[in-house]
């Protein structure tokens, strides 16, 4: 993000990277398009994944650490990557887009991006991490169906609001 506002508030990075025909643009900026361009079915695959009941191990035998410290496990992961950030991260986005003279914080889609990234569901890679392990798996699935079925459309709705708020607010 932070290279994203030192290349739009600079107008010799812009031409760097988005004229037509360099070499910069030919190949970096065309390679984050083009990931960019991927990433959503790839979440999309990868989540499918994650949440099919057939990848997870069928040992029947639970942990009882899990079954003791599941619920907690998932409220604070939820709150940690969900509501956290955002705590912090939105007046701070508010008050430099208020105060200090960047005009790319003036623009709405690029303020509604950073609150999205800033209250974006845990990474997969997390539940990557635990299932290769074997623990906390169960529970680690219920982190991921919370964040990405229950949470992420209300959150989302908040965060754009909360975001056009803060776009309104600075002018």
């Amino acid at each position: 993000m932070l290279i994203a506002i030192l290349t739009v508030s600079n107008r010799s990075l812009q031409r760097f990277f988005f004229e037509d025909g360099s070499l910069a643009q030919n190949s970096v900026t065309n390679a984050i398009r083009s990931s960019g361009n991927l990433a959503v079915p790839l979440i999309q695959v990868d989540l499918g994944a994650n949440l099919a009941r057939n990848t997870i191990p069928t040992d029947e035998s639970q942990d009882p650490e899990e079954e003791r410290y599941g619920n907690k496990l998932l409220i604070a992961s939820l709150v940690s990557r969900m509501l956290l950030p955002i705590i912090v991260m939105a007046p701070t986005l508010a008050l430099i887009a208020k105060y200090l003279p960047i005009s790319i914080l003036n623009d709405p889609i690029f303020v509604v991006v950073c609150f999205l990234l800033a209250g974006a569901p845990s990474a997969f890679q997390l539940a990557q991490i635990f299932q290769i392990n074997s623990i906390f798996v169960t529970t680690i699935g219920r982190v991921l169906f919370q964040s990405y079925v229950i949470c992420v459309f209300p959150s989302t709705l908040v965060l754009v609001i909360l975001a056009l708020q803060v776009v309104e607010w600075s002018k």
